[in-house]
C-alpha cells in the first residue's frame, strides 16, 4: 500500500510539472540567467576559468535547491489550500510515503532541468568540469 502512494503522488509531480510549458521555461531559464551572471562577473574579476565552473556546476544544483524549498513547501500550502492535505493524513499509508512520493516526483522533474543548466552552461561558455580530479574526493 505504501508503494502505491509514493508512486501515486510521484507521478502527479511528474504530470503536472510537464503541463505547463511556461513553468518549465521559467524553471530552466531563471537558474540559468543567474549562472549566467555569475560567469560574467567572474569574467570580468579575472578570476581562474575554475571559479566558472564552481559556477556552472552551482547552477545546476540551484534547480534542486529550488525544487526542495519552493517545490515541497509550496506544494504543501495548495493541497492545504485545496482541502486535500487532511485526507492526505487520514489516509492509512505512512506520512513518509506520500513525502517520498513526492520528492522522488520533484527529482525527475529536476534532474531534467539540472541537465540542460549544466549542459548549456558547459557548451555556451565553454567551461570544462574535469571529473577525473572529482573522483578522488
Amino acid at each position: 500500500m505504501n508503494a502505491a502512494a509514493v508512486y501515486a503522488r510521484a507521478s502527479v509531480r511528474v504530470r503536472a510539472s510537464f503541463r505547463e510549458s511556461s513553468w518549465i521555461v521559467g524553471e530552466t531559464l531563471f537558474p540559468f540567467l543567474a549562472m549566467s551572471a555569475f560567469v560574467f562577473v567572474y569574467r570580468g574579476l579575472h578570476a581562474p576559468r575554475e571559479y566558472e565552473g564552481f559556477v556552472v556546476l552551482g547552477g545546476a544544483m540551484i534547480a534542486y535547491w529550488n525544487n526542495v524549498i519552493w517545490g515541497m513547501a509550496s506544494q504543501f500550502f495548495w493541497e492545504k489550500e485545496q482541502g486535500q492535505l487532511q485526507l492526505y493524513l487520514i489516509t492509512p499509508v505512512s506520512r513518509m510515503s506520500i513525502l517520498l512520493g513526492m520528492a522522488l516526483g520533484g527529482i525527475a522533474m529536476t534532474t531534467t532541468r539540472a541537465a540542460v543548466i549544466l549542459i548549456g552552461g558547459m557548451l555556451l561558455f565553454h567551461v570544462s568540469l574535469p571529473l577525473s580530479r572529482a573522483l578522488p574526493a
